[in-house]
């Protein structure tokens, strides 16, 4: 399975990208049980790919800059996604389900499932509360 994985490096960027500039990030079938549960423990993690994710807000001084690393499973049922991050300031306030999730720290997730269509996409973020959020999102649907 592959999927459209597009990181940028600025998030303001004007340019918009069409299919196939994006960046393309393979997700590996999974095989066995996995456990819910914080840990990378399954030997079908190591055959994943492990991506860096290097664009961060406001990082003023170089030992401000987080370390992340993402990857991603998939089978019949489920999709995995294990973020491995090393951050010194962490801010955690949101504690209900499809609230404002995005002015704490918390691991996003955008799919974009159509081609050339990033004014439409599918979010999913959770932060350290355990508080989801999951929505549709739709840029300049009708008449601007």
């Amino acid at each position: 399975m592959f999927l459209l994985f597009c990181l940028t490096t600025n998030a303001q960027s004007v340019k918009k990208l069409s299919l196939g500039e994006q960046t393309l990030f393979r997700a590996s079938k999974n095989n066995e049980n996995i456990v819910i549960d914080g840990k990378m423990e399954e030997e079908t993690w190591a055959s994943t790919e492990a991506r860096t994710l290097d664009y961060f807000y406001r990082v003023e001084k170089p030992d401000d800059a987080q370390q992340t690393t993402f990857r991603m499973l998939w089978d019949e049922k489920y999709i995995y996604e294990f973020f491995e991050l090393k951050d010194k300031y962490l801010t955690t306030l949101e504690t209900k389900r499809d609230g404002e999730h995005y002015l704490d720290d918390c691991a996003e997730i955008f799919f974009i499932t159509a081609p050339d269509s990033q004014g439409i996409h599918f979010g999913y973020e959770l932060n350290l509360n355990k508080a989801s959020n999951d929505f549709i999102y739709f840029n300049d649907y009708y008449k601007g």
